[in-house]
Order: C-alpha cells, then sequence, then structure tokens
C-alpha cells in the first residue's frame, strides 16, 4: 500500500478509536439522547426504545455501527485516490484571467 493510502487509513482508524473511546466512556442513556453523534449510531427504532434497552446493549449497536461506518469511509477514500492514481496526466491546461478595474485596486 503506498504512502497516500497508509495516511488515509491512518486518519480513519484515528478517527475510529477516539469514537469507539467515546461510546465506551458512556455512562447513562442521557448523554445518547444529548450528541447528535451517538444518536445518529442508532436507528429510529432504538431510539424510541432505548429506555428498555440495557446500556451495554445500546453500546455494542454503536460500535459495530461505527466499525461498519469506518469500513464504508475506507473504501470510499481508497476508491477516491485509485481513481485519481489511474487518471491520465495533464498534457496542457489553459486559465483565464478577467481584469476587473475598481476603485480599492486600480
Amino acid at each position: 500500500m503506498a504512502t497516500i493510502e497508509k495516511l488515509c487509513q491512518k486518519e480513519l482508524q484515528d478517527r475510529l478509536k477516539d469514537r469507539l473511546k467515546g461510546i465506551k466512556e458512556l455512562e447513562n442513556k442521557q448523554k445518547i439522547n444529548e450528541c447528535w453523534y451517538y444518536r445518529q449510531l442508532l436507528n429510529k427504532k432504538q431510539l424510541e426504545n432505548i429506555e428498555q434497552m440495557e446500556l451495554k446493549d445500546i453500546k455494542q449497536i454503536m460500535i459495530k455501527k461505527a466499525q461498519k461506518d469506518y469500513e464504508k469511509e475506507l473504501k470510499k477514500e481508497l476508491e477516491k485516490i485509485e481513481k485519481i492514481k489511474a487518471a491520465e496526466p495533464i498534457k496542457h491546461g489553459k486559465m483565464d484571467i478577467e481584469w476587473v478595474h475598481n476603485r480599492t485596486w486600480g
């Protein structure tokens, strides 16, 4: 794996570690409702039934979803990198600059 892929993967892994650490440190269900990020890791039905669920079950669901999101994001970023690498080099380009006279800049 080339350097850019490793850097991309490392950045996403660090982000995942931070998210998992935050999930594991959750102390009560109220904090889940207060934070948009935690709410987005649960679907609508799970959010409605959050009071009937155990905190450890909620955490497991959130961890699984965070890992799934990480894998999707990594795949997406690596596809972008491959697409850029596969592109042909630019042979020529054209740039037009338009000068607009104004009082401030002359």
